[in-house]
């Protein structure tokens, strides 16, 4: 599962990618201007697609006996109070501006959801 969708998110990116280059050096009179604009928006499509695979691609990888394991551990620990913890520790991963952390707790929250815990 987590092969097919990363397959169609890499899709996504080359094709994305793809129309990006195609704009430029359409709106570009010489391959110098073009070279220009692609030297510029580059350090910003590398930082966009970095968040991308920080917040979103990352935490996917995680296993689903891993994430378990995580929401055992915080019932053991936290009892009925374990739902609002992990959407806390989510916010608090997301102020820190910690994108890894976020899109696991975001991850463990929606398991708990799922999981009608």
């Amino acid at each position: 599962m987590f092969r097919i969708i990363l397959e169609k998110i890499c899709t996504f990116c080359m094709l994305f990618l793809q129309n990006v280059l195609i704009l430029f050096y359409s709106c570009s009179k010489s391959m110098t201007q073009f070279y220009i604009y692609a030297v510029f928006f580059s350090p910003c499509l590398i930082i966009v697609f970095w968040c991308i695979f920080e917040n979103t691609i990352k935490p996917s990888l995680i296993p689903e006996e891993e994430i378990q394991k995580i929401i055992e551990q915080i019932y053991k620990r936290h009892g009925p109070q374990a739902f609002p913890i992990a959407c806390h520790e989510e916010y608090r991963a997301w102020y820190e501006g910690n994108l890894f952390a976020h899109g696991r707790w975001r991850r463990i929250r929606h398991t708990m959801t799922r999981m009608g815990l």
